[in-house]
């Protein structure tokens, strides 16, 4: 299976670029690099060609390192010639060299310096799950269970929010609120409202069944329409007879497709 990610880097950063080999993987992302460093080849491999090939995306650990690196830059133009998607992460305060400036251009980039990555791996996973790269903590699987989004005009060089300053500017707002605002009511008869397991079970036995159906393929894209999918349900506000209902309806249908094939 071929990697995801290819990461170019400079043999001398060799030492910040493991670390990020190490947080990428740790969340789940397949990651090749040259591990001898590409400095340290007598000739630029066939493997390498093939990595950059067969990879999904080219992260361009970019500083004043890679800068100078010929071999750097030759990944890079062979990554573009093939119209692989490319993610500069800038490792280190540093201007774009003039040998990455076209490939570069109008592509944004993402900061992982040194003394912050706690921090900085987020914002790269984030751009990583924005062009296609499921992780661990792919935040479109969380969004797909949310109710609520909330969004907030932030610089877009400096986006990442980590989760105290989230809860912080929440609180502030809701506390500047003065406006008494009248509770919404809704008219839902004898039921109740479906708890988030309940509608977690039920999102669970549409998959389930519609997977036995052969309705995620292809295989590939099923990820994908799986969180698509499960955008639907996020937007229904359903009762607990609701769910119930629901649940009758998939299971009379298998019902009668299996009595239909007898």
């Amino acid at each position: 299976m071929a990697e995801e990610v290819f990461i170019s880097y400079g043999s001398a950063d060799r030492e910040r670029i493991q670390d990020l080999v190490t947080r990428l993987r740790q969340a789940g992302v397949t990651v090749w690099i040259d591990e001898a460093g590409i400095e340290g080849a007598a000739m630029w491999s066939q493997e390498i060609v093939s990595a950059i090939n067969n990879c999904n995306i080219l992260i361009l650990a970019i500083s004043t390192n890679s800068a100078q690196s010929k071999n750097v830059v030759r990944e890079l133009a062979l990554a573009s010639e093939d119209d692989k998607t490319i993610l500069p992460v800038f490792i280190e305060p540093t201007e774009i060299p003039e040998s990455m400036k076209y490939q570069l251009a109008g592509i944004q980039r993402v900061e992982y310096f040194e003394g912050n990555e706690d921090q900085a791996i987020g914002g790269v996973l984030r751009a990583l799950n924005r062009l296609g790269i499921s992780t661990d903590g792919d935040t479109s699987s969380a969004i797909a269970k949310a109710n609520a989004i909330i969004t907030v005009p932030v610089n877009p060089e400096f986006a990442s929010l980590n989760l105290a300053q989230c809860v912080l500017l929440t609180a502030y707002e809701w506390r500047r609120q003065e406006e008494q605002v009248p509770d919404e009511t809704f008219e839902i008869g004898k039921s109740d409202w479906a708890t988030g397991q309940e509608i977690e079970a039920l999102v669970t036995h549409y998959e389930e069944r519609l997977t036995e159906a052969g309705y995620f393929f292809p295989p590939e894209k099923a990820p994908g329409m799986k969180t698509v999918f499960r955008n639907l349900w996020s937007r229904m506000r359903l009762t607990r007879a609701d769910v119930q209902m629901l649940h009758g309806v998939m299971r009379q249908m298998v019902r009668w497709k299996q009595h239909g094939s007898d």
